[in-house]
């Protein structure tokens, strides 16, 4: 695929983001052997890529080296399940295991959304989670939430 002429951050998302994962998965022989691992390789993917494009490179494809290296002395664990371990009204807990922040902290923000607009307000803790990227990924995702 070559470059795209399309330089909005919808644009270069659909052009990089598909490289960013080729890097990854040629790194890694069994990451993209199940529909899971894909799903969360494009999610950690196009998140790396939109922090590059937002001006946050030390959260962007410039970790990809550092992934390569905790998945191979196994502190990164692709395809962890998120644990909730404290539910308390809007306050929520969960642990990661060591899995891809980016996939993990948006199912948990999801859920914390969901919370939110039960009560009003929520309160979310992830702990054990690899890198999350771009914290701010996850306020936006709320704001969608929001607006719709």
């Amino acid at each position: 695929m070559g470059p795209t002429s399309d330089t909005t951050i919808e644009g270069l998302l659909r052009d990089l983001a598909p490289r960013a994962l080729g890097a990854v998965t040629r790194r890694t022989r069994d990451f993209a052997a199940a529909e899971d691992a894909v799903q969360e390789a494009l999610i950690v993917a196009e998140h790396l890529v939109r922090a590059n494009l937002t001006g946050h490179d030390s959260h962007g494809v410039g970790m990809l080296p550092t992934y390569m290296k905790n998945l191979a002395n196994e502190t990164l664990r692709p395809n962890a399940v998120l644990e909730k371990t404290l539910d308390r009204g809007a306050i929520l807990q969960f642990d990661a295991h060591r899995g891809y922040g980016q996939q993990l902290a948006k199912e948990a923000m999801a859920q914390a959304i969901e919370r939110c607009r039960e009560n009003g307000l929520a309160m979310l803790g992830v702990r054990n989670a690899h890198h999350i990227g771009r914290v701010g990924a996850y306020a936006e995702q709320a704001l969608r939430a929001v607006l719709g």
